[in-house]
């Protein structure tokens, strides 16, 4: 059995999540939400209040303890045009989104990762 599938097997499990590997296989993670997006009152507090928590060199699962589990997972590729190199992954925390393709006016939470799993960025958009 390859990796992906038994991470769609393990993830149908726990039934939070849907695994796609679609655009060019760079979702890894998708909750399943309905558009337009709005997270509940307690979900939109832990955001916004912890995400100031999270900082560079901490674990993915540190992060989860600060935000919970993200709403995406994607994966982090270095700025080049040609051919770039995977270095990492991004967490995504929805706060508010009107549909699934990415928007300016979005109000979330990205937190960045190495290839190890450990913070190299943290980012919020749209929200003070």
């Amino acid at each position: 059995m390859n990796i992906k599938k038994a991470l769609q097997i393990i993830l149908a499990i726990f039934g939070a999540v849907q695994v796609s590997f679609s655009y060019a296989q760079d979702i890894l993670l998708e909750m399943k939400v309905k558009y337009p997006y709005i997270a509940p009152p307690e979900r939109r507090k832990v955001i916004t209040s912890n995400y100031k928590e999270v900082s560079e060199g901490m674990t993915s699962d540190e992060v989860v303890q600060f935000l919970g589990k993200p709403d995406e997972i994607i994966k982090l590729y270095e700025p080049k045009k040609i051919e770039p190199k995977q270095i990492g992954y991004t967490y995504w925390y929805y706060i508010e989104r009107e549909s699934p393709k990415r928007r300016v006016q979005e109000k979330l939470v990205r937190v960045s990762f190495d290839m190890k799993y450990h913070v190299i960025k943290v980012a919020k958009w749209g929200f003070e």
